[in-house]
């Protein structure tokens, strides 16, 4: 995601949330998946790829706690630091060849969802381009490797070209090849526009659309 794009997102939630004072949008999802995926970083010095990279301090944050990171992105690099621990790619992960490169770690956060819709991200039209970059992520994680995950769940939808939404439907297809060590929910209710933690059920049954979702949080290992 463009700092321009960033920009205009959190104008547009501000200005939404000064006429529709009710309306429930998504203010803090960032900061429910990074301190997520951040908290499920291991501690042992190890592979990482950070997948889908943008701006976010998720590379930087596992490259100071001792990992060795390749952060990947179909965008050039958005940083302000250059640390010799990170290695920027910038590629299509459904395209690109990592040879014999395999990682311990795989940091997922709010990207699967976007991968196949053209028109934002600079993303090949490819209705499944989400379930092969899924099954090619697996195939880079090592024997008891893992993935932390994060994506907009809720009753199953495509906002093209914003994100996916995934539910009873597809979130099952997308995880198919994984076990999942532990999943999380959170959701916003009506009447108070902040995030809560929710059971699968309710979180699954959210009628989102291209402003408002509920979260998937996921530590996955390949089956």
């Amino acid at each position: 995601m463009t700092s321009l794009s960033i920009w205009a997102g959190k104008v547009t939630r501000r200005l939404r949330r000064r006429l529709f004072p009710n309306t429930l949008d998504l203010a803090g999802d960032r900061e429910i998946e990074w301190s997520f995926v951040a908290g499920h970083i291991p501690d042992d010095h190890t592979d990482v790829l950070d997948f889908g990279c943008g701006n976010a301090p998720l590379a930087l944050a596992a490259a100071l706690q001792g990992h060795r990171v390749t952060a990947m992105d179909l965008g050039p690099v958005q940083w302000h630091v250059d640390s010799p621990a990170i290695r920027f790619i910038q590629a299509d992960l459904n395209t690109y060849d990592f040879g014999e490169q395999r990682f311990d770690v795989i940091l997922n956060c709010s990207t699967i969802e976007h991968v196949g819709l053209a028109g934002r991200y600079g993303s090949r039209a490819d209705t499944d381009g989400d379930l092969k970059g899924m099954t090619g992520l697996r195939k880079l994680l090592r024997p008891g490797g893992r993935m932390v995950l994060t994506l907009p769940v809720g009753v199953d939808q495509v906002c093209q070209p914003l994100h996916r939404i995934y539910g009873e439907q597809r979130l099952p297809r997308l995880l198919a090849g994984y076990q999942q060590d532990h999943a999380e929910f959170w959701v916003k209710r009506a009447g108070r526009n902040v995030w809560v933690p929710a059971p699968a059920s309710e979180a699954l049954a959210i009628r989102g659309g291209p402003a408002f979702y509920g979260l998937g949080l996921f530590v996955l290992r390949p089956a």
